[in-house]
């Protein structure tokens, strides 16, 4: 089946599966939600989706998030993909949502596929402007993990092809798409599409060559992933690419917000743990809330924050989107170890 069947059958086994509660609508939202979800294509030529797919129920009585979690494990089972992302929301509170890429995306690029077609307007309007920019602070802390969970322990030591070459490209390419969103986001120029956020970066006078290459291969391989077969050079040389411009951008942000220069972990850290608005915060949750759970993840984003941040070769790291421009942007480029399988 197509793209477009494969998606109808499994948004009807969802909505099937929801049928048990009672709900005011089901959103999808996400890449699918936006109609920029990532395929692959089977060998026997039909479609998968890559990606995962995210839900948001309405309801007036909140799911037990005991049978949220175990529906979400059934549903990705039966589907076929990793995971099934499932939140719930009263009709309140979509009423109070504050500006955030996740609430504007919401908002404007999202799809009511089973209930009240006009929930979605309960939301308060957004506006790219409005957008704070604590949210490149959430895109830093969250993609990290893109830059330590998209390789095993042998890091650049063996070649990759299949699927292990398709999730290390894949997860390159969110890093790379996230640098994309903090830029527009300092611009108050943020577009909820994939495909409309890369033409608008690609615009910027500061855009050079190599870089808009770069942005395109990542938009290419987010829509598409690629198994793409890629010796350990390449793998070394495409990763400490994106390490570069990803904390270069990451920093520059995080600059704007706390209005001071950072340009070295400790200065991330001082920021995350003593700015005032932080120390608020955490009094709140340690004195009133008796909560460690602020502590605790703020303990992670360090943790994360110096892996990543510890893998730097600056001195020889290739002219950003090198490897990009000169190999991977070309779709008919496979790679060395596809080379090698050729002449073998």
């Amino acid at each position: 089946m197509n793209q477009k069947e494969r998606l109808d059958s499994d948004l009807c086994l969802i909505l099937s599966r929801l049928q048990e509660f009672t709900t005011t609508a089901v959103i999808l939202y996400g890449g699918f939600g936006r109609d920029e979800g990532s395929w692959v294509m089977e060998n026997d030529g039909s479609w998968r989706p890559y990606n995962d797919y995210d839900l948001l129920i309405v309801s007036e009585m909140a799911i037990p998030d005991e049978e949220i979690s175990s529906l979400r494990k059934t549903l990705a089972a039966q589907i076929g993909i990793n995971w099934v992302d499932i939140c719930q929301m009263t009709p309140a509170a979509l009423k109070g949502l504050k500006p955030s890429i996740f609430n504007y995306d919401l908002k404007v690029a999202s799809k009511v596929i089973s209930g009240d077609p006009a929930i979605l307007n309960l939301i308060p309007e957004i506006r790219p402007d409005d957008l704070p920019l604590r949210e490149g602070e959430i895109l830093f802390f969250t993609r990290l993990w893109t830059l330590l969970g998209c390789m095993d322990e042998e890091g650049f030591q063996v070649d990759k092809d299949g699927e292990e070459a398709r999730f290390f490209r894949n997860q390159m390419a969110k890093a790379v798409l996230a640098v994309v969103d903090v830029i527009l986001l300092q611009s108050g120029s943020y577009h909820s599409s994939y495909l409309e956020r890369v033409s608008r970066v690609k615009q910027l006078a500061s855009t050079t060559e190599d870089l808009s290459l770069l942005y395109q291969w990542a938009l290419e391989e987010k829509l598409n992933p690629k198994d793409t077969a890629m010796s350990k050079k390449e793998v070394e040389s495409l990763y400490c690419s994106v390490h570069e411009v990803f904390f270069a951008e990451m920093e520059t942000i995080l600059s704007k917000r706390y209005q001071r220069k950072i340009a070295v972990a400790e200065d991330i850290e001082s920021c995350i743990k003593f700015s005032p608005f932080v120390i608020m915060k955490r009094i709140f949750f340690l004195l009133i809330r008796r909560s460690w759970q602020c502590e605790r993840q703020i303990k992670v984003n360090l943790a994360q924050m110096y892996i990543a941040k510890a893998y730097q070769k600056v001195s020889s790291s290739p002219k950003i989107g090198h490897s990009i421009s000169r190999k991977w942007h070309d779709p008919l480029h496979t790679g060395e170890c596809h080379e090698k399988k050729q002449a073998q």
